[in-house]
């Protein structure tokens, strides 16, 4: 093959890999971040439709892992405002940071009252937070009946999306 062109996306890959290789973990994260954003590429719509979504989720934890110690860490990053701002962002530590499921609204106030934000009433901030349009938070499970039962949450993609955001203006410099 004495001729062989190279193929441009070949060439791209090896370009970035040679760019990140000296850089540490977190330099490389911000990056690709910054790349993600640059080319507006949207992840997620490139997945295949029957991967698990938690398996997408998993990519960004370790970039907000290594960007965050603390939930007070990204509390003081992401600078929530209201009620509900204050709530996504805790939900989005407990979800996207640590990789759960879902989440209760119990364990999101619990949080709060630890950073001396507590909520007045987490049922109705949640409720405001689902019927948002777009929706940034949805419902996956009550166990029981009353309105008082237990119920676990999970973020949107809207709802990451927002605290998303709300990080990158408290990051930009």
């Amino acid at each position: 093959m004495e001729s062989a062109e190279v193929d441009p996306e070949l060439a791209a890959m090896a370009t970035i890999a040679s760019a990140l290789q000296n850089l540490s973990d977190e330099a490389r994260s911000r990056v690709l971040r910054w790349v993600l954003d640059r080319c507006a590429v949207n992840l997620e719509s490139h997945f295949e439709l029957g991967m698990n979504r938690s398996s997408v989720a998993s990519e960004p934890t370790s970039i907000a892992q290594s960007r965050f110690a603390d939930v007070a860490d990204l509390f003081a990053s992401a600078a929530p405002k209201t009620d509900k701002e204050k709530a996504l962002v805790v939900a989005y530590w407990f979800q996207v940071v640590n990789g759960a499921g879902n989440f209760e609204s119990l364990e999101i106030n619990r949080e709060l009252k630890q950073l001396g934000y507590g909520l007045s009433n987490v049922t109705a901030t949640f409720t405001d937070l689902i019927e948002a349009k777009p929706s940034l938070v949805m419902q996956v499970q009550k166990s029981g009946k009353s309105q008082q039962a237990r119920k676990r949450y999970r973020l949107t993609n809207e709802g990451i999306k927002r605290v998303d955001e709300m990080l990158g203006g408290a990051s930009a410099n």
